[in-house]
């Protein structure tokens, strides 16, 4: 969550999406892209891992959200490590 708060300040982005076993090693060594992942298991391709990104920096944008504080509550945010309490 720090990180997404972090490049939610960044102007723009560039997004690669790998397929099956990712990219030519020269990608990695010629762009020194940073790297993100969203979790220990398979994906078709790096589309679906996109969107979570693209979802997740975009919530810290303001303006994005009906609350402008919303996010400010949120799991994670804050330093909170725990998942918020059941949803009735």
């Amino acid at each position: 969550q720090t990180l997404v708060e972090q490049l939610s300040t960044y102007p723009r982005y560039i997004v690669l999406c790998g397929r099956y076993e990712g990219f030519d090693k020269r990608v990695i060594d010629i762009l020194k892209p940073i790297e993100l992942s969203i979790g220990d298991y398979v994906l078709n391709g790096g589309e679906v891992a996109a969107m979570v990104f693209v979802d997740s920096v975009i919530r810290m944008i303001p303006g994005v959200l009906g609350d402008a504080d919303s996010s400010l509550h949120d799991s994670f945010s804050r330093g909170n490590r725990i998942l918020e309490y059941p949803q009735y």
